[in-house]
Protein backbone atom coordinates (compact mmCIF):
# COMPACT_ATOMS: atom_id res chain seq x y z
CA UNK A 1 0.00 0.00 0.00
CA UNK A 2 2.56 2.63 1.00
CA UNK A 3 4.94 1.44 -2.20
CA UNK A 4 1.22 2.56 -4.46
CA UNK A 5 0.95 5.93 -2.87
CA UNK A 6 4.58 6.81 -3.00
CA UNK A 7 4.59 5.48 -6.90
CA UNK A 8 1.18 8.19 -7.48
CA UNK A 9 2.79 10.41 -5.17
CA UNK A 10 6.03 10.12 -7.68
CA UNK A 11 3.58 10.66 -10.49
CA UNK A 12 1.64 13.64 -9.56
CA UNK A 13 5.55 15.27 -8.97
CA UNK A 14 6.60 14.13 -12.30
CA UNK A 15 3.15 15.73 -13.96
CA UNK A 16 3.44 19.13 -11.97
CA UNK A 17 7.39 19.59 -12.58
CA UNK A 18 6.68 18.55 -16.29
CA UNK A 19 3.91 20.88 -16.92
CA UNK A 20 5.26 23.64 -14.78
CA UNK A 21 8.60 23.12 -16.87
CA UNK A 22 6.10 23.67 -20.30
CA UNK A 23 4.45 26.33 -19.09
CA UNK A 24 7.12 28.31 -17.52
CA UNK A 25 9.05 28.08 -21.10
CA UNK A 26 6.08 29.13 -22.92
CA UNK A 27 5.60 32.30 -21.01
CA UNK A 28 9.72 32.93 -20.71
CA UNK A 29 9.66 32.73 -24.62
CA UNK A 30 6.43 35.21 -24.75
CA UNK A 31 8.08 37.33 -22.58
CA UNK A 32 11.56 37.02 -24.33
CA UNK A 33 10.20 37.48 -27.61
CA UNK A 34 8.35 40.81 -26.78
CA UNK A 35 11.30 41.62 -24.99
CA UNK A 36 13.91 41.50 -27.84
CA UNK A 37 11.15 43.02 -30.05
CA UNK A 38 11.38 46.08 -27.89
CA UNK A 39 14.47 45.94 -27.71
CA UNK A 40 15.03 45.94 -31.41
CA UNK A 41 12.41 48.97 -31.22
CA UNK A 42 14.22 51.11 -29.42
CA UNK A 43 17.40 50.12 -31.16
CA UNK A 44 15.42 51.12 -34.59
CA UNK A 45 14.20 54.46 -32.84
CA UNK A 46 17.75 55.72 -31.74
CA UNK A 47 19.17 54.91 -35.51
CA UNK A 48 16.58 57.10 -36.73
CA UNK A 49 17.37 60.31 -34.50
CA UNK A 50 21.10 60.03 -34.89
CA UNK A 51 20.27 60.00 -38.69
CA UNK A 52 18.36 62.83 -38.06
CA UNK A 53 20.46 64.56 -36.58
CA UNK A 54 23.00 63.79 -39.14
CA UNK A 55 20.32 65.50 -41.70
CA UNK A 56 19.89 68.36 -39.82
CA UNK A 57 23.06 69.45 -39.41
CA UNK A 58 24.22 68.19 -42.61
CA UNK A 59 24.88 72.20 -43.62
CA UNK A 60 27.95 72.12 -41.34
CA UNK A 61 28.65 68.24 -42.87
CA UNK A 62 30.59 69.75 -45.87
CA UNK A 63 34.27 69.74 -46.69
CA UNK A 64 36.65 72.97 -46.29
CA UNK A 65 38.62 73.38 -49.96
CA UNK A 66 39.85 76.19 -47.79
CA UNK A 67 42.00 75.06 -45.45
CA UNK A 68 43.01 71.72 -46.58
CA UNK A 69 44.20 69.12 -43.57
CA UNK A 70 46.09 65.97 -44.26
CA UNK A 71 44.76 65.12 -40.82
CA UNK A 72 41.88 65.27 -39.29
CA UNK A 73 43.43 65.58 -35.79
CA UNK A 74 45.75 68.94 -35.24
CA UNK A 75 49.28 68.20 -34.10
CA UNK A 76 48.43 69.24 -30.31
CA UNK A 77 45.78 66.17 -30.45
CA UNK A 78 43.22 68.74 -29.19
CA UNK A 79 39.82 67.96 -31.18
CA UNK A 80 37.97 71.08 -30.56
CA UNK A 81 38.25 74.05 -30.96
CA UNK A 82 35.16 76.12 -30.47
CA UNK A 83 32.42 74.98 -28.67
CA UNK A 84 28.28 75.44 -29.14
CA UNK A 85 26.54 75.61 -26.25
CA UNK A 86 22.79 76.75 -26.78
CA UNK A 87 20.01 77.36 -24.30
CA UNK A 88 17.45 75.22 -24.68
CA UNK A 89 13.84 77.18 -24.53
CA UNK A 90 12.03 75.80 -21.49
CA UNK A 91 14.28 72.34 -21.28
CA UNK A 92 12.86 71.28 -24.67
CA UNK A 93 14.86 69.87 -27.67
CA UNK A 94 15.64 72.34 -29.66
CA UNK A 95 15.99 69.72 -33.05
CA UNK A 96 12.19 68.80 -33.80
CA UNK A 97 11.83 65.00 -33.48
CA UNK A 98 14.70 64.86 -31.23
CA UNK A 99 13.23 64.06 -27.45
CA UNK A 100 16.85 62.97 -26.11
CA UNK A 101 20.15 64.70 -25.11
CA UNK A 102 22.28 64.43 -27.70
CA UNK A 103 26.20 65.74 -28.53
CA UNK A 104 27.56 66.50 -32.45
CA UNK A 105 30.98 67.22 -32.80
CA UNK A 106 32.08 68.29 -36.41
CA UNK A 107 35.29 68.87 -37.98
CA UNK A 108 36.16 70.74 -40.93
CA UNK A 109 39.34 70.41 -43.84
CA UNK A 110 40.95 73.25 -41.20
CA UNK A 111 40.65 70.54 -38.63
CA UNK A 112 38.84 73.13 -36.27
CA UNK A 113 35.69 70.98 -34.27
CA UNK A 114 33.21 72.20 -32.68
CA UNK A 115 30.95 70.87 -30.10
CA UNK A 116 27.12 71.42 -30.03
CA UNK A 117 25.50 70.01 -27.41
CA UNK A 118 21.33 69.50 -27.84
CA UNK A 119 20.31 68.64 -24.07
CA UNK A 120 16.47 68.20 -22.95
CA UNK A 121 17.82 69.24 -19.26
CA UNK A 122 19.92 72.45 -18.55
CA UNK A 123 22.01 70.46 -15.71
CA UNK A 124 22.82 68.08 -18.33
CA UNK A 125 25.03 70.49 -20.56
CA UNK A 126 28.77 70.51 -19.93
CA UNK A 127 30.54 73.07 -18.04
CA UNK A 128 34.23 71.60 -20.24
CA UNK A 129 34.92 69.49 -23.21
CA UNK A 130 37.25 67.25 -21.70
CA UNK A 131 35.37 64.27 -21.77
CA UNK A 132 33.01 64.63 -24.99
CA UNK A 133 36.41 65.52 -26.38
CA UNK A 134 38.41 62.47 -25.06
CA UNK A 135 35.59 60.18 -26.49
CA UNK A 136 35.64 61.67 -29.90
CA UNK A 137 39.39 61.12 -30.27
CA UNK A 138 38.67 57.49 -29.11
CA UNK A 139 36.23 56.82 -31.75
CA UNK A 140 38.20 58.49 -34.61
CA UNK A 141 41.17 56.63 -33.38
CA UNK A 142 39.48 53.30 -33.77
CA UNK A 143 38.17 50.81 -36.60
CA UNK A 144 34.57 51.19 -34.63
CA UNK A 145 32.34 54.11 -35.99
CA UNK A 146 28.99 52.77 -34.31
CA UNK A 147 28.41 51.19 -30.73
CA UNK A 148 28.23 52.82 -27.55
CA UNK A 149 30.57 54.79 -25.07
CA UNK A 150 30.34 56.24 -21.81
CA UNK A 151 31.10 59.87 -20.94
CA UNK A 152 30.54 60.63 -17.52
CA UNK A 153 27.75 58.91 -15.73
CA UNK A 154 25.30 59.18 -19.23
CA UNK A 155 25.82 55.87 -21.51
CA UNK A 156 25.67 57.27 -25.25
CA UNK A 157 25.23 55.73 -28.38
CA UNK A 158 27.84 57.24 -31.13
CA UNK A 159 28.29 57.09 -35.36
CA UNK A 160 31.14 58.42 -36.89
CA UNK A 161 30.23 59.82 -40.34
CA UNK A 162 32.92 61.34 -42.72
CA UNK A 163 32.80 62.91 -45.74
CA UNK A 164 36.32 64.38 -47.40
CA UNK A 165 37.89 66.19 -44.47
CA UNK A 166 34.88 66.94 -42.67
CA UNK A 167 34.22 64.69 -39.94
CA UNK A 168 31.03 64.84 -38.05
CA UNK A 169 30.41 62.74 -35.19
CA UNK A 170 26.72 62.16 -33.00
CA UNK A 171 26.50 61.31 -29.65
CA UNK A 172 23.00 60.22 -28.35
CA UNK A 173 21.98 59.57 -25.08
CA UNK A 174 20.04 56.30 -24.12
CA UNK A 175 19.19 56.58 -20.79
CA UNK A 176 15.56 56.90 -21.50
CA UNK A 177 16.09 53.39 -23.88
CA UNK A 178 17.88 51.73 -21.20
CA UNK A 179 15.12 52.78 -18.39
CA UNK A 180 12.47 52.17 -20.89
CA UNK A 181 14.10 48.19 -21.26
CA UNK A 182 15.00 48.04 -17.61
CA UNK A 183 11.22 48.65 -16.29
CA UNK A 184 9.87 46.21 -19.06
CA UNK A 185 12.69 44.23 -17.74
CA UNK A 186 11.57 44.28 -14.33
CA UNK A 187 7.72 44.32 -15.11
CA UNK A 188 8.38 40.65 -17.08
CA UNK A 189 10.37 39.63 -13.77
CA UNK A 190 7.84 40.46 -11.62
CA UNK A 191 4.97 39.31 -13.95
CA UNK A 192 6.82 36.20 -14.58
CA UNK A 193 7.44 35.36 -10.89
CA UNK A 194 3.07 35.68 -10.12
CA UNK A 195 2.46 33.31 -13.39
CA UNK A 196 5.20 30.80 -12.26
CA UNK A 197 3.08 31.26 -8.28
CA UNK A 198 -0.10 30.44 -10.57
CA UNK A 199 0.72 28.19 -13.04
CA UNK A 200 2.36 26.00 -9.87
CA UNK A 201 -1.53 25.77 -8.52
CA UNK A 202 -2.46 25.22 -11.19
CA UNK A 203 -0.68 22.48 -12.42
CA UNK A 204 -0.86 20.82 -9.03
CA UNK A 205 -4.35 20.97 -9.15
CA UNK A 206 -4.09 19.92 -13.29
CA UNK A 207 -2.15 16.80 -11.68
CA UNK A 208 -4.70 16.29 -9.27
CA UNK A 209 -7.36 16.22 -11.93
CA UNK A 210 -5.23 14.09 -14.48
CA UNK A 211 -3.78 11.77 -11.92
CA UNK A 212 -7.52 10.43 -10.64
CA UNK A 213 -8.47 8.26 -12.85
CA UNK A 214 -5.07 6.60 -12.70
CA UNK A 215 -5.60 6.14 -8.87
CA UNK A 216 -9.03 4.95 -9.24
CA UNK A 217 -7.56 1.92 -12.00
CA UNK A 218 -5.12 1.18 -9.23
CA UNK A 219 -7.77 0.80 -6.42
CA UNK A 220 -9.55 -1.00 -8.47
CA UNK A 221 -6.98 -3.08 -9.68
CA UNK A 222 -5.84 -3.82 -6.45
CA UNK A 223 -9.55 -4.54 -4.72
CA UNK A 224 -9.75 -6.58 -8.12
CA UNK A 225 -6.15 -8.94 -7.58
CA UNK A 226 -7.10 -9.10 -3.71
CA UNK A 227 -10.72 -10.04 -4.36
CA UNK A 228 -9.19 -12.82 -7.33
CA UNK A 229 -6.85 -14.27 -5.26
CA UNK A 230 -9.24 -14.80 -1.76
CA UNK A 231 -12.07 -15.81 -4.78
CA UNK A 232 -9.63 -18.76 -5.92
CA UNK A 233 -8.42 -19.56 -2.73
CA UNK A 234 -11.90 -20.89 -1.15
CA UNK A 235 -12.02 -23.88 -3.77
CA UNK A 236 -8.60 -24.51 -3.72
CA UNK A 237 -9.34 -24.60 0.20
CA UNK A 238 -12.07 -27.19 -0.17
CA UNK A 239 -10.38 -29.35 -2.85
CA UNK A 240 -7.37 -29.75 -1.08
CA UNK A 241 -9.20 -30.78 2.23
CA UNK A 242 -11.52 -33.35 0.48
CA UNK A 243 -8.49 -34.70 -1.36
CA UNK A 244 -6.52 -35.37 2.10
CA UNK A 245 -9.62 -37.35 3.64
CA UNK A 246 -9.83 -39.31 0.10
CA UNK A 247 -5.81 -39.82 0.71
CA UNK A 248 -6.47 -40.91 4.15
CA UNK A 249 -8.81 -43.95 3.05
CA UNK A 250 -6.83 -45.60 0.10
CA UNK A 251 -8.58 -48.59 0.56
CA UNK A 252 -12.25 -47.42 0.71
CA UNK A 253 -14.07 -47.85 -2.47
CA UNK A 254 -15.02 -44.93 -4.74
CA UNK A 255 -18.63 -44.94 -3.71
CA UNK A 256 -17.91 -44.81 -0.36
CA UNK A 257 -15.49 -41.64 -0.92
CA UNK A 258 -18.32 -40.32 -3.47
CA UNK A 259 -19.43 -37.67 -1.08
CA UNK A 260 -15.95 -36.00 -1.58
CA UNK A 261 -15.07 -36.57 -4.38
CA UNK A 262 -18.73 -34.95 -5.62
CA UNK A 263 -17.49 -31.80 -3.35
CA UNK A 264 -13.86 -31.94 -5.37
CA UNK A 265 -15.53 -32.04 -8.47
CA UNK A 266 -18.00 -28.54 -7.66
CA UNK A 267 -15.44 -26.60 -6.35
CA UNK A 268 -13.40 -27.61 -9.51
CA UNK A 269 -16.29 -26.03 -11.69
CA UNK A 270 -17.25 -23.38 -9.58
CA UNK A 271 -13.34 -22.44 -9.92
CA UNK A 272 -13.41 -23.20 -14.17
CA UNK A 273 -16.06 -20.75 -13.93
CA UNK A 274 -14.39 -18.18 -12.06
CA UNK A 275 -11.19 -18.59 -14.08
CA UNK A 276 -12.76 -18.63 -17.58
CA UNK A 277 -14.56 -15.42 -16.83
CA UNK A 278 -11.29 -13.52 -15.27
CA UNK A 279 -9.77 -14.19 -18.26
CA UNK A 280 -13.27 -12.87 -20.41
CA UNK A 281 -12.08 -9.68 -18.36
CA UNK A 282 -8.65 -9.49 -18.73
CA UNK A 283 -9.10 -9.92 -22.81
CA UNK A 284 -11.82 -7.03 -22.41
CA UNK A 285 -9.23 -5.14 -20.47
CA UNK A 286 -6.62 -5.53 -22.79
CA UNK A 287 -8.85 -4.66 -25.88
CA UNK A 288 -8.22 -8.69 -27.32
CA UNK A 289 -11.64 -10.01 -26.81
CA UNK A 290 -12.10 -9.59 -30.82
CA UNK A 291 -15.27 -8.73 -30.69
CA UNK A 292 -16.86 -8.93 -34.74
CA UNK A 293 -20.03 -6.47 -35.47
CA UNK A 294 -22.84 -8.30 -38.19
CA UNK A 295 -26.11 -8.01 -38.56
CA UNK A 296 -27.99 -11.15 -37.08
CA UNK A 297 -31.43 -11.96 -35.98
CA UNK A 298 -31.83 -11.68 -32.36
CA UNK A 299 -34.94 -12.87 -32.04
CA UNK A 300 -33.42 -16.21 -32.63
CA UNK A 301 -30.66 -16.04 -30.25
CA UNK A 302 -32.44 -15.06 -27.35
CA UNK A 303 -35.22 -17.68 -28.46
CA UNK A 304 -32.59 -20.35 -28.32
CA UNK A 305 -31.15 -19.23 -24.75
CA UNK A 306 -34.51 -19.09 -23.39
CA UNK A 307 -35.15 -23.01 -24.89
CA UNK A 308 -31.98 -23.76 -22.72
CA UNK A 309 -33.33 -22.60 -19.82
CA UNK A 310 -36.52 -24.23 -19.72
CA UNK A 311 -35.05 -27.32 -18.30
CA UNK A 312 -33.65 -24.99 -15.78
CA UNK A 313 -36.92 -23.67 -14.92
CA UNK A 314 -38.83 -27.15 -14.92
CA UNK A 315 -36.47 -28.75 -12.51
CA UNK A 316 -36.36 -25.76 -10.01
CA UNK A 317 -40.16 -25.56 -9.91
CA UNK A 318 -40.14 -21.98 -11.05
CA UNK A 319 -42.03 -20.33 -13.43
CA UNK A 320 -40.65 -19.40 -16.88
CA UNK A 321 -41.90 -17.36 -19.72
CA UNK A 322 -40.17 -15.52 -22.78
CA UNK A 323 -41.95 -12.89 -25.34
CA UNK A 324 -39.96 -12.67 -28.36
CA UNK A 325 -41.49 -11.21 -31.41
CA UNK A 326 -39.97 -12.86 -34.37
CA UNK A 327 -37.86 -11.06 -37.53
CA UNK A 328 -36.17 -9.04 -34.67
CA UNK A 329 -32.62 -7.97 -35.96
CA UNK A 330 -29.81 -6.10 -35.03
CA UNK A 331 -26.19 -5.15 -35.89
CA UNK A 332 -23.46 -6.85 -33.23
CA UNK A 333 -21.73 -9.70 -32.14
CA UNK A 334 -23.73 -13.01 -32.04
CA UNK A 335 -21.54 -14.56 -29.28
CA UNK A 336 -21.16 -11.81 -27.17
CA UNK A 337 -24.91 -10.77 -27.01
CA UNK A 338 -25.53 -14.06 -26.43
CA UNK A 339 -23.32 -14.68 -23.72
CA UNK A 340 -25.07 -11.01 -22.23
CA UNK A 341 -28.68 -13.04 -22.34
CA UNK A 342 -27.53 -15.91 -20.40
CA UNK A 343 -25.56 -14.30 -18.19
CA UNK A 344 -29.41 -11.82 -17.24
CA UNK A 345 -31.18 -14.80 -17.27
CA UNK A 346 -29.03 -16.91 -15.09
CA UNK A 347 -29.41 -14.42 -12.38
CA UNK A 348 -32.72 -14.04 -12.92
CA UNK A 349 -32.77 -17.74 -11.60
CA UNK A 350 -30.03 -17.40 -8.88
CA UNK A 351 -31.76 -14.69 -7.41
CA UNK A 352 -35.54 -15.24 -7.74
CA UNK A 353 -37.67 -16.31 -4.62
CA UNK A 354 -38.90 -20.19 -4.22
CA UNK A 355 -41.15 -20.91 -6.90
CA UNK A 356 -40.59 -17.55 -8.34
CA UNK A 357 -41.51 -16.17 -11.31
CA UNK A 358 -39.35 -14.97 -14.35
CA UNK A 359 -40.19 -12.91 -17.33
CA UNK A 360 -37.82 -12.23 -20.35
CA UNK A 361 -39.30 -9.59 -23.23
CA UNK A 362 -37.58 -8.56 -26.65
CA UNK A 363 -38.60 -5.16 -28.41
CA UNK A 364 -37.95 -2.99 -31.08
CA UNK A 365 -36.68 0.56 -29.97
CA UNK A 366 -36.43 3.94 -31.56
CA UNK A 367 -34.31 4.26 -34.81
CA UNK A 368 -32.67 0.56 -34.74
CA UNK A 369 -32.11 -0.49 -31.58
CA UNK A 370 -33.71 -3.18 -29.65
CA UNK A 371 -34.42 -3.46 -25.86
CA UNK A 372 -33.92 -6.83 -23.80
CA UNK A 373 -35.49 -7.05 -20.50
CA UNK A 374 -34.79 -9.84 -18.13
CA UNK A 375 -37.72 -9.48 -14.41
CA UNK A 376 -37.15 -12.20 -11.70
CA UNK A 377 -39.86 -12.06 -8.56
CA UNK A 378 -38.19 -11.76 -5.34
CA UNK A 379 -36.11 -9.48 -2.94
CA UNK A 380 -35.44 -6.62 -5.08
CA UNK A 381 -32.06 -4.69 -5.26
CA UNK A 382 -31.51 -2.07 -3.05
CA UNK A 383 -31.30 1.34 -5.02
CA UNK A 384 -27.88 2.59 -3.23
CA UNK A 385 -26.48 -0.84 -4.41
CA UNK A 386 -27.98 -0.77 -7.54
CA UNK A 387 -25.29 0.96 -9.37
CA UNK A 388 -22.23 -1.10 -7.27
CA UNK A 389 -23.39 -4.31 -8.46
CA UNK A 390 -21.51 -3.69 -11.99
CA UNK A 391 -18.43 -3.60 -10.41
CA UNK A 392 -16.56 -6.54 -10.31
CA UNK A 393 -16.92 -8.76 -7.29
CA UNK A 394 -19.24 -7.02 -5.90
CA UNK A 395 -22.28 -8.63 -3.95
CA UNK A 396 -25.09 -7.66 -2.46
CA UNK A 397 -25.12 -11.06 0.19
CA UNK A 398 -21.82 -12.84 0.11
CA UNK A 399 -23.73 -15.58 1.96
CA UNK A 400 -26.24 -15.65 -0.65
CA UNK A 401 -24.03 -15.00 -3.89
CA UNK A 402 -22.01 -18.43 -2.44
CA UNK A 403 -25.00 -20.55 -2.62
CA UNK A 404 -25.49 -19.62 -5.93
CA UNK A 405 -22.15 -20.01 -6.57
CA UNK A 406 -22.03 -16.63 -8.15
CA UNK A 407 -18.12 -14.49 -7.89
CA UNK A 408 -19.84 -10.90 -8.84
CA UNK A 409 -18.20 -11.33 -12.39
CA UNK A 410 -20.98 -11.91 -14.64
CA UNK A 411 -23.10 -8.42 -14.23
CA UNK A 412 -19.74 -6.83 -15.05
CA UNK A 413 -18.64 -8.85 -17.87
CA UNK A 414 -22.83 -8.07 -18.66
CA UNK A 415 -21.88 -4.12 -18.76
CA UNK A 416 -18.88 -4.64 -21.03
CA UNK A 417 -20.47 -6.02 -23.50
CA UNK A 418 -23.63 -3.52 -23.49
CA UNK A 419 -20.66 -0.79 -23.26
CA UNK A 420 -18.94 -2.59 -26.43
CA UNK A 421 -22.04 -2.60 -28.51
CA UNK A 422 -22.27 1.22 -27.44
CA UNK A 423 -25.45 0.66 -25.34
CA UNK A 424 -27.06 0.81 -21.97
CA UNK A 425 -27.86 -1.46 -19.09
CA UNK A 426 -29.87 -0.73 -15.99
CA UNK A 427 -31.83 -1.87 -12.91
CA UNK A 428 -35.07 -1.31 -11.43
CA UNK A 429 -37.95 -2.47 -9.72
CA UNK A 430 -40.08 -2.07 -6.51
CA UNK A 431 -41.24 -5.45 -5.97
CA UNK A 432 -39.12 -7.43 -8.52
CA UNK A 433 -35.73 -7.10 -10.33
CA UNK A 434 -35.77 -5.86 -13.50
CA UNK A 435 -32.69 -5.61 -15.90
CA UNK A 436 -32.79 -3.63 -18.91
CA UNK A 437 -30.64 -3.61 -21.82
CA UNK A 438 -30.94 -1.06 -24.81
CA UNK A 439 -28.64 -1.79 -28.29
Amino acid sequence: MKKSDAMLRRLKLRFVLINLSLLTAIVAGIFAGIYLMMARAESRQSEEMIDMLFEKKAVHFVPDSAHPSPDLLPPEGDFARATDKRPQPNGRDFIGGIQRGSILVFTGGDGVATVTYNMLDKDEVYSDDTAVLSAAEQIHGSDKKKGSIWIGEIEYLYEERQNGDSTCIVFLDRTQERATLSRLLITFIAIGAISVAVLCVISIFLARWAIRPVEEAWEKQKRFIADASHELKTPLTVIAANTDVVLANPNDRVAEQAKWLQYIKTETSRMSKLVQELLDIAKSDSGRDNTVFSEFSVSDMVDGVCLAFESVAFESGKEFSCDIPDGITVRGDEEKLKQLTMILIDNAFSHSDEHGKIEVSLAKEGHGHIRLTVANTGEPIPEDSREKIFERFYRIDNSRDRKTGGYGLGLSIAKNIVERHGGSISVSGKDRTVFTVVI
